[in-house]
């Protein structure tokens, strides 16, 4: 009982501490109301403006309807009252008002029909054109970012919730500002009346402002509270239906386990949004009959003045018509001031993230102010590459995954990486790439610190397959084309480098040979083994004309003879290039000019085959392994 009234008491005394100034909250997110504005008019400005137009119009559809019903009426009693030779011409004046009344439905009917015809595609434009400006900002970003967990959620918030709020914003917006015109006219009228009668509507109503600003940040915070667990819920619901993932969840029958960890975590958002969903709507109810004691005395002033003869019928049911709308309109508005300011608030999450600071986290790449300074890689390099005492530690994360690690390579040489799992062969390509920056020693790329060249050149200069290399879903001459993005309608080099990868022959049998869409995204799509897809990937690394080779785990996939094929090719393959490859099969590791063993994240022994075999350190005893395994 004492827990359940100190609950009670923090929540009231919440409830205080949010709705003392509501007016100030609302004002700290107004400034986004422009950035907001500008970002519907760049997505689609004419739409903007015939949208906007056909709002505005439609705030003078109601009190045009109600002045006329007042003069019916009129006519009405006074064609009741009439003599015998006027009441023509006050049944002819009915007429021609309720013939102006049909015209102004049939207008507002199609009012409507335009603005619902035209906020969909507006919706669709802003949504898209939002999408793409965050696409744009990732792309600007460093690896660093994606390894923060911080920086997904603030991504989620940007490409969910503000994403769906900003066509929220557009209808929400428009809707206003027709409301207010609207709502000013009704006010006149019922001023007319006395100005005490619209007072009273103002400030009876004002509590809806307070309390739906309240439910606002209430929700906001709910949603953002929710934000990991959403993330977890995405994943888990992404475990259940995409194809990579159910056949091993078959096998070890997981499905129930993954399953009910869904409904936990789908309960536990339903619960908590009916609880605030329920509280809010019975704090409407409460507000709703303090807002209808303004308009019950308005209509018994209007009547008392009536029957005093003050005002006709017609004037009586016009205040009658104008205060009740009054009344709704600006509940409306209130409600909809509300709901804009819970939409600002995700807003303040969307432009937050697209103003983020590419330094923002810690092990983003340093760049110098002076963008013209930067340097341009040599054709063809020179001296090679050095790395000299370089140590890495991922960022948020305090082991090394490099310690100390220096070694050159040069021009045109091959150089091997190997080691065991998780000793830094993979990230020590993503240094030499400059996707991360060392945490201390240099890499130099002809005798220049990587940090000096222009970042874009520098990617330019390497061919890359990762060992997690990426499956597009587009065409293959996509798919290898992606290489060499300027020169992907080049058919005869894309044929090369499909042949350099041994993807030739599998290509000319598909159903539309370069043209066929690879994978399951699409219905025509067609799915390769995980071989064939390797093929690709080397034959996108191929299609470049790089000077650097990077090639991770290059025959991960491909079987005995395919391997085999790319072995009797190897010296044509990386012949006037700069070679480094990572590869656990000793048989590709052979092959190169020189090997560099890592253990601990340290450089423990380098040198031909040969050399390290009577060496018969590290590499001899993996070596003599995998050997046996074979043998």
């Amino acid at each position: 009982m004492i827990y359940r009234f100190s609950e009670t008491f923090r929540n009231f005394t919440s409830f205080l501490t949010d709705t003392m100034n509501p007016l100030s909250e609302i004002g700290k997110t107004v400034r986004h109301y422009p950035r907001a504005i500008g970002l519907i008019w760049r997505a689609s400005p004419k739409e903007t403006v015939v949208f906007s137009f056909f709002n505005l119009l439609s705030a003078a559809i109601t009190p045009l309807q109600i002045w006329l019903s007042k003069y019916i009426v009129d006519e009405v009693i006074a064609a009741v009252q009439a003599t015998e030779g006027t009441s023509t011409t006050h049944l002819r004046m009915i007429a021609i008002l309720v013939g102006l009344q049909l015209l102004i439905w049939v207008a507002s009917n199609a009012i409507t029909s335009i603005t619902n015809m035209l906020l969909y595609p507006l919706n669709l434009r802003v949504t898209y054109y939002t999408e793409k400006l965050i696409f744009q900002k990732l792309s600007r970003l460093d690896l660093a970012f994606f390894e923060s967990p911080v920086f997904f959620d603030q991504m989620m918030h940007a490409r969910t919730q503000s994403v769906q709020r900003i066509p929220n914003f557009v209808g929400n917006f428009a809707g206003l500002l027709s409301s207010i015109l609207m709502l000013i006219s009704l006010l006149i009228m019922v001023a007319n009346l006395h100005i005490l009668a619209m007072l009273g509507i103002v400030f009876l109503s004002v509590p809806h402002l307070v309390v739906t600003s309240y439910f606002g940040k209430r929700w906001f915070r709910l949603l953002f509270r929710q934000t990991a667990e959403r993330r977890l819920a995405d994943y888990l619901s992404n475990l259940l239906s995409t194809r990579e993932s159910v056949k091993e969840i078959k096998l070890f029958g997981l499905h129930k386990v993954l399953i009910n960890r869904f409904h936990v975590l789908s309960q536990k958002f339903v619960r908590e949004n009916h609880t605030l969903s329920l509280t809010q709507e019975i704090s409407q109810v409460v507000l709703n009959l303090l807002s209808t004691v303004s308009t019950a005395g308005v209509w018994l002033y209007a009547a008392l003045r009536a029957i005093g003869q003050h005002i006709t019928i017609g004037d009586m049911m016009l205040y009658f018509q104008a205060s009740e709308r009054a009344r709704s309109t600006i509940v409306n508005v209130f409600r909809s001031s509300g709901t804009f300011y819970e939409n600002s608030l995700f807003l303040e999450h969307l432009f937050g993230f697209l103003d983020l600071d590419p330094n923002a986290v810690e092990g983003t790449l340093q760049q110098p102010e002076n963008q013209t300074e930067l340097k341009k890689v040599d054709h063809p390099i020179r001296k090679g590459i050095i790395f000299e005492d370089v140590s890495f530690t991922y960022p948020g994360t305090e082991e090394s995954v490099l310690k100390n690690v220096s070694f050159t390579i040069a021009p045109g040489e091959c150089i091997a990486i190997v080691g065991r799992n998780g000793v830094g062969k993979t990230t020590l390509v993503k240094l030499l790439t400059r996707l991360y920056d060392p945490s201390s020693g240099n890499i130099r790329l002809d005798g220049i610190d990587l940090k000096a060249y222009h970042l874009e050149n520098l990617y330019s200069q390497f061919s890359v397959v990762f060992q997690d290399f990426l499956q597009y879903h587009f065409s293959v001459q996509e798919n290898i084309g992606f290489g060499q993005v300027d020169a992907g309608n080049d058919m005869e080099r894309i044929r090369t480098a499909a042949e350099k990868a041994g993807s030739l022959a599998r290509i000319e049998k598909l159903p539309k040979g370069f043209d066929t869409v690879l994978g399951r995204t699409l219905e025509e799509g067609v799915d390769l083994s995980g071989g064939e897809w390797q093929k690709i990937a080397l034959a996108r690394a191929f299609m470049r004309d790089a000077q650097i080779l990077v090639l991770d785990e290059p025959t991960a996939a491909l079987d005995a003879v395919a391997e085999e094929e790319i072995f009797q090719r190897f010296n044509e393959l990386t012949t006037g290039k700069t070679s480094v490859i990572i590869s656990h099969r000793f048989s590709t590791v052979k092959m190169a000019d020189r090997i560099l063993v890592l253990e601990d994240g340290r450089l423990v022994e380098q040198g031909t085959h040969d050399e390290l075999m009577k060496r018969n350190g590290i590499y001899a005893e993996m070596y003599t392994l995998q050997a046996q395994r074979y043998s």
